[in-house]
């Protein structure tokens, strides 16, 4: 066997991995990880599980404890379905178990020595009454699918 077949080979066998250079191991979340939304420069992730809440990690301000700055419950008693920031990335939207959709906004600025502030907003749409399953948030417009739907 001539080194060319054995180079296409390894090509061939590696054209659907990832190359990674760097890899870590987040901590923080007890239960099963159900959701995840990375930003669009890859600096930051927020996270979503069944122990009923979500961690935001920053990996310009991450110590070597690989822990996240801020941890919330979006609903209390439900696990985080699914999670997606919005474009412009000061805002996102989260699906739980309950029958209402959370919009999460940043209000200030993170910097290592400021604490996040977060304002929930709940939207109430009349009608849905079963837990959500997924949603979709762009500039112009918010799709969502709930159980009763």
């Amino acid at each position: 066997m001539d080194d060319s077949d054995s180079d296409s080979e390894v090509n061939f066998e590696n054209r659907f991995r990832i190359l990674v250079s760097n890899e870590i191991t987040l901590k923080g979340h007890a239960k099963v990880v159900s959701a995840i939304a990375v930003d669009q420069t890859g600096s930051r992730v927020v996270s979503g599980n069944y122990d009923y809440s979500m961690r935001m990690y920053d990996f310009q301000g991450m110590n070597s404890k690989l822990q996240s700055f801020r941890q919330l419950e979006p609903s209390e008693g439900y696990q985080v379905r699914t999670i997606s920031r919005s474009p412009t990335a000061d805002q996102f939207l989260c699906v739980t178990g309950s029958a209402m959709v959370k919009v999460l906004i940043n209000l200030t600025i993170h910097l290592p020595l400021i604490v996040l502030h977060y304002l929930i907003w709940v939207l109430c749409i009349w009608g849905w009454c079963l837990m959500g399953n997924l949603h979709c948030l762009c500039p112009f417009q918010f799709h969502a699918s709930f159980a009763d739907l």
